[in-house]
């Protein structure tokens, strides 16, 4: 794993903690509709429709929603350098082609010297599953493992369930919720208020220009490139003649040697926060 020495660094209640992550799928259980508990967290899967509807294609809007203990957050797609990112296993489920997870933009914390980028009380984690069969029930059933952390980190396991069936697509009264949910997901252009211009990949940082209309009392950028993880705090310089653009660097981890030599030509994620709205792009150099 290329995280540079990141978990020489992590206390021994936490390795002890991601081996235990590691086993937590053989745990017995069944699945269940509606809130699931275990010690730290709460989740259950909801649907903005009561049955999948009809036609090709057929595509049901849905929600994991996650609610934290007082004090406890859980982790983005990229946990930064304290965690480990939530696992979700779909596997059991009938009549799903596919499910597609989107993430709101994360919240940064800090332990002593180390950053991890998540979440805290309570998250929508908005999905989109596609039906086989539009004539047939789709039933939902997940695994998830998600790590919660407050002064140690501790692994998390519940089994979900939802049933949809088929029939002509009706609102539940979930609907307006997890239309909220994907409004505030990061926005995939660049918007008239909050946008990402370009990027610049030196030897020793990352160099985003950026306009947030808003200011930067406060932004964040986080950076996703493959197994590196960059997550030391953006560095942000103003354009004294328009406060509202800025150049933000993002300095390369301390044993990378050469910061273009490792993500130079590949994929480059970026996302974006005002505090308020988040904007996420995607920068691929390896044309």
């Amino acid at each position: 794993m290329k995280r540079h020495g990141l978990f020489i660094k992590l206390w021994s209640c936490v390795c002890a903690a991601l081996f235990a992550y590691g086993l937590f799928n053989s745990a017995d259980a069944s699945y269940e509709q509606g809130w699931r508990s275990a010690d730290y967290v709460q989740a259950r899967i909801i649907s903005e429709s009561a049955a999948i509807g009809e036609g090709e294609g057929v595509t049901v809007n849905g929600a994991i929603e996650v609610r934290l203990s007082d004090g406890w957050h859980a982790y983005w797609r990229m946990p930064g350098e304290g965690g480990l990112p939530p696992r979700f296993n779909w596997d059991e489920s009938e009549n799903l082609a596919s499910v597609n997870i989107k993430w709101p933009a994360p919240n940064r914390y800090q332990t002593l010297d180390m950053y991890s980028f998540g979440y805290k009380n309570d998250v929508m984690l908005p999905f989109t599953a596609v039906a086989t069969d539009a004539a047939a029930e789709m039933k939902l059933r997940l695994k998830a493992d998600i790590m919660v952390c407050k002064d140690i980190c501790v692994p998390q396991h519940l089994m979900m369930a939802l049933d949809i069936p088929a029939g002509a697509q009706t609102f539940t009264m979930d609907s307006a919720r997890i239309q909220k949910a994907v409004k505030d997901l990061p926005f995939q252009e660049n918007r008239p208020n909050l946008h990402i211009d370009n990027v610049v990949i030196g030897p020793k940082a990352l160099v985003v220009n950026v306009f947030a209309q808003r200011g930067y009392d406060q932004a964040d950028l986080f950076v996703e490139s493959g197994d590196l993880y960059m997550t030391a705090p953006p560095v942000i310089e103003q354009d004294e003649d328009d406060p509202r653009k800025a150049l933000i660097k993002i300095f390369a981890p301390n044993d990378v040697e050469n910061l273009f030599d490792e993500i130079g030509h590949g994929v480059l994620t970026l996302t974006f926060t005002d505090g308020t709205d988040s904007i996420e792009r995607t920068f691929d150099f390896t044309q």
